[in-house]
């Protein structure tokens, strides 16, 4: 669980103190598109520098698109970063997640990343509506459930390099949230009783003075 994230100190700040900040890297998917980009931008090389068979601008030029491509996936979608913070869960996948408020959030738990459902890993949207954002395909996932304004509700597994790590701190600030909102309600609640019990006991008095005059 990496904790020395630059990009996520900098972008994710979260909402309040942070709990926990989580990062998994796909290494396997990492290693297969650098591997692409470079063999791609030798290529775009290679056409430019018309070395290779059949060399033009425009193979050069698709080539070239083709390592920026590339380029742009290993840096985007090989990295979930996961912040729990006191008033958040913010997820991304390279630049693509969701950003939950605690007060919205309804389940957090661990649970076996199903690919199939899914038809895959990566950024995938199952038949009813959940969205995945994850990095291979044997590992246990986070799943987030949450409601909207509109009180519609939604679904999010992600990976994480301890998904149970992230689970708890998620379960821990909703804990707290709820504690904090039953104390602000009996708090609300004792000062209604006692704002009651003034107006009675000066309406008992403006009675008794009535009487007396």
């Amino acid at each position: 669980m990496a904790t020395d994230d630059a990009y996520a100190k900098k972008y994710m700040a979260g909402a309040g103190a942070v709990l926990l900040r989580d990062t998994k890297v796909g290494r396997t998917s990492l290693a297969i598109l650098g591997l692409v980009t470079l063999w791609c931008g030798g290529g775009a090389i290679g056409a430019f520098l018309n070395v290779l068979p059949k060399s033009s601008v425009g193979a050069a030029v698709f080539m070239t698109f083709m390592t920026a491509f590339f380029a742009f996936l290993a840096l985007t979608l090989t990295v979930v970063r996961t912040v729990v913070s006191e008033g958040e869960v913010q997820v991304q996948c390279g630049l693509w997640g969701p950003r939950v408020p605690m007060e919205r959030v309804t389940s957090c738990r661990v649970v076996p990343y199903d690919w199939v459902r899914f038809a895959g890993w990566g950024i995938k949207r199952s038949a009813d509506g959940t969205w995945a954002y994850t990095l291979d395909a044997k590992s246990d996932v986070v799943e987030l459930t949450w409601t909207d304004e509109a009180g519609e509700a939604h679904a999010a597994q992600f990976s994480a390099s301890d998904p149970h790590a992230v689970a708890a701190a998620v379960e821990k600030a909703r804990a707290t949230r709820l504690r904090i909102a039953t104390d602000d309600e009996a708090v609300v609640s004792d000062r209604a009783i006692a704002e009651a019990a003034a107006e009675e006991a000066e309406e008992a008095a403006e009675g008794t003075a009535r009487r007396n005059s």
